[in-house]
């Protein structure tokens, strides 16, 4: 008898544990998260964990890496130069931000003179003008620039195309002193803000003999905005091309 009553109490004990063990599972699958591209697995279609497929954020793969088609150095007073490099993503609808960098100055026995360092940030299938100005390396004259990224960007998917910026150069003038008037026209129905705003001027073989930036810091829907970019002095040689760079986040 004493028996039979220990094997019933097994029965209703483990039929209890069947019971708490199906509830859990229940509230376990029923609470459960699902798959995310912030979960640290690679899931839904992923390409790796939490990059690719489904995910805004792009596996390193899948980018193609930032062309820099040239670094130079413009003289502007003894000891003082500026540095423009001109730089292109040529990703279509990849972008991204906080993209830091570093600029090397280096002499004619390649010995390091400065250090520049800055951020930017990279629309798809855009090209566009890094421009450093007033760099003082005193008695050193450098001879070569080298820009290079520090830490490899991180790309995100961009759906909504940059807007097509049209630009309007007023005729250059060299002298007594170098002046070109730029204007940018907002044809969309979105104000744009803080528009950087880079020139390149180049002689007949394409090679970049200065360059200028600004901003522009704002333009309102179907309105114009206007730059003003001057020099110090007057070119040997009028540039025979200019080339005009807007740049600006498209958030």
């Amino acid at each position: 008898m004493a028996s039979w009553s220990r094997r019933r109490q097994f029965s209703y004990f483990l039929l209890l544990i069947i019971l708490v063990a199906a509830v859990a599972g229940g509230v376990f699958v029923f609470y459960r998260p699902g798959p995310s591209c912030g979960d640290g697995r690679q899931n839904q279609g992923e390409l790796d964990i939490d990059c690719g497929g489904a995910c805004t954020a792009v596996c390193p793969n899948e980018a193609l890496p930032i062309k820099v088609a040239w670094t130079r150095i413009f003289t502007i007073a003894d000891g003082v130069y500026e540095v423009g490099a001109l730089l292109t993503n040529p990703n279509p609808k990849l972008a991204a931000t906080k993209v830091p960098y570093s600029i090397r100055l280096v002499d004619d026995q390649n010995i390091l003179i400065t250090i520049k360092q800055g951020e930017i940030f990279l629309n798809p299938r855009e090209s566009f003008a890094i421009f450093l100005n007033g760099i003082d390396v005193g008695r050193r004259k450098p001879a070569r620039a080298f820009i290079e990224f520090t830490q490899a960007p991180r790309w995100e998917r961009v759906v909504e195309a940059p807007p097509t910026i049209i630009v309007t150069k007023e005729p250059f003038i060299n002298e007594p002193n170098p002046k070109l008037t730029v204007e940018i026209t907002n044809n969309t129905r979105t104000a744009w803000e803080n528009v950087q705003l880079s020139v390149v001027l180049s002689d007949q073989d394409r090679n970049a003999i200065a360059a200028s930036a600004t901003i522009v810091e704002h333009v309102a829907a179907n309105e114009t905005g206007k730059a003003v970019f001057t020099w110090p002095r007057p070119f040997a040689e009028p540039p025979q091309y200019i080339d005009v760079y807007p740049h600006f986040r498209l958030d």
